[in-house]
């Protein structure tokens, strides 16, 4: 995540959020997307330590909404993932 995106500092003691907070958040990123996105550019809208890659296979294997399910079925990181 950019330490510096709107004049926000991140404070390094900072836990990253529980898997199933993690996947939520991916969930709320793809559904606010214009567009497709990488698991890069999904990492960088996150906390920082978030496992993009753990919470996608966790959305992935039908631990999110349908609409993440779809989303990401069958892709894998870098790949592009749609958000519609």
């Amino acid at each position: 995540m950019n330490d510096n995106a709107h004049g926000f500092i991140a404070d390094p003691s900072f836990m990253a959020p529980p898997m199933p907070e993690q996947e939520r958040m991916i969930e709320a990123v793809l559904f606010a997307s214009s567009g497709p996105l990488t698991a890069r550019e999904i990492a960088a809208r996150l906390p920082r330590g978030c496992d993009v890659a753990e919470a996608l296979a966790g959305l992935r294997r039908g631990g999110g909404s349908s609409f993440a399910a779809r989303a990401t079925a069958g892709r894998s990181a870098p790949r592009r993932i749609s958000a519609s």
